[in-house]
């Protein structure tokens, strides 16, 4: 036999429930960018006295077979460090480059092109390009 309260407290957690499968089907399920995107790094000599740049392949893994499919090739005047970072933007992935040591790119991982930078000035204000 129910108790009096125990209808409101279905209610409430059917509610609870409804909401908690809202929000899941709003993500995306599947590989996080971070998982489906690799960069290898090679050395670039320059000048003497100068440092060395880096040229950057980005590659994309197939989630089933582990191929990598490359998309594109960019040089960083600099070494790598962190500076590859992907993210999901709606159904789109993207992923933060440096190009160059004070400068932030979006790097499109459809197309292979970068479609917006900004430069860091010496006092660490952002400017458009």
């Amino acid at each position: 036999m129910a108790k009096t309260g125990q209808p409101v407290i279905i209610a409430r957690a059917l509610r609870f429930v409804s909401k908690l499968l809202t929000r899941i089907r709003e993500f995306p399920l599947g590989q996080k960018p971070r998982d489906k995107y690799v960069v290898k790094a090679l050395p670039k000599a320059n000048r003497p006295g100068t440092w060395d740049s880096t040229i950057v392949e980005v590659y994309r893994r197939d989630s089933t077979l582990g191929v990598l499919e490359q998309i594109c090739v960019y040089e960083r005047h600099y070494a790598m460090l962190q500076t590859f970072e992907p993210f999901r933007q709606g159904s789109r992935e993207y992923a933060l480059i440096s190009s160059h040591y004070t400068r932030t790119s979006v790097l499109d991982l459809t197309t292979g092109e970068v479609s917006d930078s900004r430069k860091v000035d010496s006092g660490g204000d952002r400017q458009a390009k």
